[in-house]
């Protein structure tokens, strides 16, 4: 009898455990059915989580406003985000979790040395990745899986190179540059594009990103008196450099790369931002296009500030990905097959057109701070390839 009672036992305790498994597998299926899945390996955490924060606010945006129009036909898009700390080693595991775990066929990237160690695996597996940004010329010849939704660092350190040659009629430059693939690819290509111009690099100081204390390179720098500095690094960290400069009693032009185009440069320098110059893409969340300007005001009321151009950039990522899709791109072939057709895309980034390279072409404008602002002062045409 004992026995019987544990057999009925057993066989209900299956049963439930059937059910459950069945349940499990039909909510399984539901989910895969009713949403689309991609994947996002940035840095969440660590010394360069600025960056990480501009990607997943875009992202967070365009996710956001796709489902404020129902999706697509219904179907939500859901995103599975894996933190990377900004290396390589750890962005390499977090890809393979997205590709061979998640399943997933489309990932959101970020940074240059992140970019380099993904390339490859985005190939052998036919993964598309869209970085929003990599500033490092190496990146320009990335695969054919791999998308680049800004302008690089090609173009950019040309746009600084000409303004401080050109413009400001500067001979003599000193860099202080974050101790970063950022920083020192970014240092290269200016120093090579400025001596071609007949300059000359007269100090070259490399800073641990982070640091908050510059003072002691930049009374070096000065000791060399250039007419211009220009500086590499991250908004923040740039903010501490222009704020130090400035007290130190330095007077050459301070001339900052991309990065130094945001509102953390601003209220990190506080007054003494004044004057400085910055080179920016064409996105212009305060007096752009309609579709920038509306970015820009949504972007401040959620999260304060403007927003720098690869909160953007992720924004139109997504929603290239979402068009792709509406199109019937299911497969990566097909999504990467639908990137590379993109021409003329009007975007919250600006006019996106993926050239030869799969990065989108771009042309630059450098603004000024004044009265607390930026304001445009310059704006270039896009350089040939001849040029660069």
């Amino acid at each position: 009898m004992l026995l019987e009672r544990e057999n009925q036992a057993s066989k209900s305790r299956i049963l439930i455990l059937l059910i459950g498994l069945g349940l499990f597998l039909f909510s399984t299926a539901a989910t895969a059915q009713d949403s689309y899945r991609i994947g996002g390996t940035i840095p969440l955490t660590g010394k360069v989580a600025s960056f990480g924060a501009y990607t997943f606010r875009g992202v967070e945006m365009a996710m956001n406003d796709l489902a404020q129009k129902g999706w697509i036909g219904g179907k939500k898009i859901e995103i599975q985000w894996e933190d990377n700390e900004y290396e390589p080693r750890k962005a390499i595991a977090a890809f393979n979790k997205l590709a061979f775990m998640d399943k997933v066929n489309f990932i959101i990237i970020t940074g240059s040395p992140i970019v380099r160690a993904l390339v490859p695996l985005a190939e052998q597996n036919k993964v598309v990745q869209c970085y929003t940004s990599a500033s490092n010329d190496k990146v320009r010849t990335s695969g054919n899986y791999t998308f680049k939704m800004m302008g690089g660092q090609v173009t950019e350190s040309l746009a600084m190179a000409k303004f401080a040659r050109e413009n400001l009629k500067a001979k003599k430059v000193a860099l202080i540059t974050n101790d970063s693939e950022y920083g020192v690819a970014g240092a290269d290509l200016f120093e090579l594009y400025f001596k071609k111009m007949g300059g000359e690099i007269v100090a070259r100081e490399s800073v641990r990103p982070g640091e908050r204390e510059y003072s002691s390179v930049l009374i070096r720098a000065n000791a060399k008196t250039p007419e211009v500095i220009a500086i590499i690094q991250t908004s923040v960290d740039a903010g501490y450099t222009v704020k130090q400069a400035k007290r130190l009693g330095i007077k050459a032009k301070l001339l900052g790369a991309t990065a130094l185009y945001s509102s953390e440069t601003i209220t990190t320098a506080g007054p003494d931002a004044e004057g400085l110059f910055a080179v920016a893409y064409q996105f212009e969340p305060k007096t752009g296009t309609p579709a920038m300007r509306a970015f820009g005001e949504k972007y401040k009321n959620k999260y304060e500030g403007f927003p720098p151009i690869y909160s953007a950039a992720a924004y139109d990522a997504i929603m290239l990905y979402a068009e792709a899709v509406k199109a019937g791109a299911k497969t990566s072939e097909e999504i990467k097959n639908f990137f590379r057709g993109v021409k003329n895309y009007e975007g919250v980034a600006g006019t996106l057109t993926f050239d030869s390279h799969s990065e989108a072409s771009a042309s630059h404008r450098v603004l000024e701070v004044k009265g607390g602002d930026f304001k445009v002062v310059h704006e270039f045409k896009k350089f040939s390839e001849a040029e660069m």
